[in-house]
């Protein structure tokens, strides 16, 4: 019984001092947490948080005036708004809002008529991640004018002639059976046209676009260019004096002249 009771208490005196041990050893691990002396809960290990940035989608410019356009867009999470713009690629203006949104919209405003801009639009999350657009672009509303061009000699209506606007944005268009085109959105200020005809004969002038809403109208007379010919004489000349005769090929060249203008506004 002795002996017995001995073993017992030496079997006791080791659970004791090893089953806490394991345990604790174990929690150090994170292979289980004690909720109390009488549970044991497996533990889960944290998840980092990845911040993602928004997707930008669907950009459109819409009520395009002539000093005036929204611009708009959206993204996938909400973020802030901003548009850096102007008449390079450069953005040298800016409009922006701290508005947390998945719908975008801003208006640029203080534009010249008739005028391309460029534009990029960018947005950023509370958590700093931000994602710009490519350089896109527009172009404001601007004036109407109408070019009649006319033979100077005649008077008559000159079709099939073509009339081009350098831009930017460039525009070409041909005169019609009454000698007329029509532009549209022209910006302000003197405005450079070519007109060139079908033989490659060209003249340029300037128009002025004035701050009116009423189509404006010019007129341009033109002469017609002086044909090109190709003038040969053979002169013979016969100088004797011994004997000799002397041939003499002369080739007159007449130049043509460009074609030559004269313009007015007539609206």
């Amino acid at each position: 019984m002795k002996r017995f009771f001995k073993y017992f208490t030496s079997a006791l005196f080791v659970l004791t001092i090893l089953v806490p041990q394991t345990i604790m050893a174990q929690e150090q691990a994170g292979f289980i947490s004690l909720g109390n002396e009488n549970s044991i809960t497996p533990t889960q290990p944290s998840t980092p948080t990845i911040e993602v940035k928004p997707i930008i989608s669907n950009i459109k410019v819409d009520q395009i005036t002539k000093k005036t356009a929204l611009i708009s867009w959206i993204t996938d999470r909400e973020s802030d708004s901003m548009v850096d713009y102007g008449p390079t690629p450069d953005h040298d203006l800016t409009v922006d809002s701290d508005k947390m949104t998945k719908e975008h919209s801003l208006f640029v405003s203080e534009l010249e008529p008739g005028t391309q801009y460029h534009f990029q639009v960018k947005s950023r999350t509370k958590s700093g991640e931000e994602s710009n657009s490519d350089n896109l672009s527009f172009n404001t509303l601007g004036y109407q004018a109408e070019i009649k061009v006319l033979s100077f000699e005649e008077n008559e209506p000159l079709e099939g002639l073509e009339v081009i606007f350098p831009g930017p944005p460039p525009a070409s268009k041909i005169t019609d059976a009454k000698g007329k085109v029509i532009f549209n959105n022209l910006p302000l200020g003197n405005q450079w046209i070519t007109i060139s005809s079908k033989n490659n004969d060209s003249a340029g002038f300037t128009i002025e676009i004035l701050d009116y809403q009423e189509i404006q109208k010019f007129e341009v007379k033109l002469k017609k260019p002086t044909p090109k010919t190709n003038l040969i004489v053979f002169m013979l000349v016969s100088i004797v004096l011994v004997v000799g005769s002397v041939f003499a090929l002369i080739k007159i060249w007449s130049k043509p002249s460009e074609l030559d203008y004269l313009e007015k506004r007539i609206a």
